[in-house]
């Protein structure tokens, strides 16, 4: 999922235009995204001390192949296909520029046409939304906040705005579970076309992610990696739907440094699929106060 152009995912006291700019960048996703929520920023620095044990290896492991993980993600793969839209709760975590950023927002997700509506849910950006319609707005984000900030109405924000991508990742497009397994199927194959020796893989199972019951794979650069990778990754599987729910991308001084620290981690729980989602719940004028 790392990607050289896409490092970019979302208290002002006036109502201008200037003052709304700013409100914006609080809340994006990934790199060119309107991160719907930073309901928390805290230093790299406070992370230290939890370092190493986010190193660690995940429950109940045994050794692997990139070919079993690829043949993992393909039947994951598949089972995506059956869904058409989904509501779920989204969470991230990202390292950017020394500062740790951690969301949760409410999410709606259309696959065609491509379609994220995010629902601030931290107390600070209460019912802030962000909606991005592929081929709709100019490409631009429409960012629409609640409460007494609802006078500045629905603004347009161009994905690459410097100040979304001050505050976010990775851009609005790699939002949704089968883009996640897209890009990291992608690193999988180059790491086994080109040095699979290099990769320590491991299968394990007994994890959860919230109350999920998971499986899933750790991926380990034993020694060089290209920029776009990471030095260990996690991919967590729901064992029920075979969903991808949750992935973690961790990097160090050098592959074998101990205390790898965490750098992104985008989480989807609660997911109800097929529930019909329409034009109206991408609507820039319907305010979404229910979730499907």
């Amino acid at each position: 999922m790392k990607t050289t152009n896409s490092r970019q995912v979302f208290s002002t006291a006036g109502f201008g235009w200037q003052a709304a700019g700013l409100m914006l960048s609080l809340c994006l996703f990934s790199a060119g995204i309107l991160a719907a929520e930073k309901a928390r920023t805290r230093t790299a620095q406070d992370e230290a001390a939890s370092k190493s044990s986010r190193g660690r290896s995940v429950g109940q492991g045994t050794r692997s192949s990139l070919d079993a993980a690829l043949k993992y993600a393909e039947a994951s793969r598949q089972a995506l296909q059956e869904v058409q839209d989904y509501t779920a709760d989204f969470s991230k975590v990202e390292q950017i520029e020394g500062r740790v950023i951690e969301g949760a927002m409410d999410l709606k997700f259309r696959e065609k046409p491509f379609s994220v509506k995010l629902r601030c849910r931290s107390k600070a950006d209460a019912g802030r939304e962000v909606i991005y319609v592929a081929g709709e707005n100019d490409g631009n984000l429409i960012v629409r906040e609640a409460g007494l900030k609802s006078i500045i109405g629905a603004i347009e924000l161009a994905a690459d705005d410097p100040r979304v991508k001050a505050d976010n990742r990775r851009p609005i497009t790699e939002i949704g579970m089968s883009r996640m397994l897209e890009l990291e199927t992608a690193l999988w194959r180059a790491d086994r076309d080109t040095d699979p020796a290099n990769v320590e893989v491991t299968f394990f199972s007994g994890a959860k992610v919230g109350d999920l019951e998971c499986e899933g794979f750790e991926l380990k650069h034993l020694t060089n990696k290209s920029k776009e990778q990471f030095a260990l990754t996690r991919i967590y599987f729901d064992c029920r739907t075979k969903f991808p729910v949750q992935v973690e991308h961790f990097d160090g001084a050098g592959p074998n440094d101990p205390e790898l620290a965490l750098v992104e981690k985008y989480t989807y729980t609660d997911i109800k699929t097929n529930v019909g989602l329409g034009e109206s719940d991408f609507d820039r004028h319907n305010s979404g106060k229910r979730r499907n």
